[in-house]
């Protein structure tokens, strides 16, 4: 609809400068653009705009003192209006998108605030406003005028091609019957577990520990992870398997503290050939090895090579509740689980508690994140 051809000019002996957040100047049907029009207003569209030249052309202007309109913390014009010649400055947005342009704006945010009282509800009648008090920028800069200048005009004639535009908006609805077309809702989304993981017969849960030096540690470029605990349950039948594997390179001080075994149970560990045959033992080739992250695949891998097929817990939690969700302790803290540790060490804890996870994740009918939500934040 054009609403150009019902613009009258008008004179004032109140500059008007508008600032317009990018995000309504998107809109055709702004009401900030006719009062530009209409008033010959300067109309900048941006976020930071203090070095635009017209903006800083009003904020120095010598002439004139620069008033900011504005609803909080300003002087009712309606009984006191500043003395001297003045500059409007208007903002115009969301209540949002103004706060946060004047916000980021600390010269504009200094400047003296002045405010009305509207005389009647906002005739724009195409939406809802918040508050009774509450009018279109258009509506506002009309009221500020009319006190700045004295009740000397009305500036009614400002809502010309206002009611002009609301009157064709009422009407085309009245056409089509609806307003805005709303998109159909979205199909909800139903959580699946990976398929390898349907056969629970096959299904072994691993942890691996590392002997490992602090990435800000110059040894760690030329002394890569190695194994040194590895533990594992079959869920299906309860089997635990747990092997400590002796370090062949030196023992990072640190280790034994964080993986929560003695020095001397790590120095007393299988050889990583020991281990190997072990393993083998346990695992069989059809079955789906499944880990917290992939780590604990690559220190195995630097021994032999798996061949089992691998699914990664930590990104199926991060699917399920659609955002990053940390370690395996804080997923079970936000689910609300606890578990006994099935063997002794961190390794040993954290294995309960994948296998309590996993359950949960298996219990669930569909797509649900209220519960995960919580993880990110603990």
């Amino acid at each position: 609809m054009c609403w150009c051809g019902q613009v009258t000019r008008l004179d004032t002996e109140t500059p008007v400068l508008i600032l317009q957040h990018p995000k309504e100047s998107r809109m055709p049907i702004g009401t900030a653009r006719m009062a530009a029009h209409a008033l010959g207003a300067d109309l900048v569209v941006g976020v930071v705009v203090e070095e635009d030249p017209a903006v800083r052309a009003a904020l120095e202007d010598p002439t004139r003192q620069a008033v900011l309109l504005w609803p909080e913390n300003a002087a009712d014009l309606s009984e006191s209006v500043p003395e001297g010649p003045l500059r409007l400055v208007v903002v115009d947005g969301t209540w949002a998108l103004a706060k946060k342009l004047v916000r980021v704006n600390p010269k504009i945010a200094a400047l003296p605030r002045v405010s009305f009282v509207p005389a009647r509800p906002s005739e724009y009648r195409i939406r809802r406003e918040p508050s009774g008090e509450c009018v279109s920028t258009l509506e506002a800069i009309m009221y500020a005028l009319r006190a700045i200048e004295r009740g000397s005009r009305s500036f009614e004639e400002l809502l010309t091609p206002f009611r002009f535009m609301v009157d064709k908006q009422i009407e085309h609805q009245g056409k089509v019957g609806h307003g805005r077309i709303k998109p159909p809702p979205r199909a909800r989304r139903v959580f699946r577990l990976p398929a390898e993981l349907s056969e629970a017969e096959n299904v072994v849960l691993v942890v691996g520990e590392a002997n490992a030096w602090p990435f800000k540690e110059p040894r760690r470029a030329h002394e890569p992870d190695e194994l040194v605990h590895w533990v594992a349950i079959r869920p299906h039948d309860g089997s635990v398997f747990r092997c400590v594997v002796r370090p062949e390179r030196e023992l990072c001080p640190r280790t034994p503290g964080l993986l929560e075994l003695s020095e001397s149970e790590i120095a007393a560990g299988v050889s990583r050939a020991e281990f190997a045959a072990r393993w083998a033992e346990f695992v069989k080739p059809n079955d789906v090895l499944v880990g917290w992250g992939l780590h604990p695949l690559s220190l195995v891998n630097e021994q032999e090579r798996v061949t089992q097929r691998f699914v990664d817990l930590r990104l199926l939690t991060k699917d399920w509740a659609k955002q990053r969700t940390g370690t395996v302790e804080v997923v079970a803290r936000a689910l609300g689980i606890s578990g006994e540790p099935l063997t002794p060490g961190r390794a040993g804890r954290r294995l309960g508690l994948m296998s309590r996870v996993l359950a949960h994740l298996q219990s669930q009918p569909g797509f649900k994140r209220q519960t995960a939500r919580k993880s990110a934040t603990h």
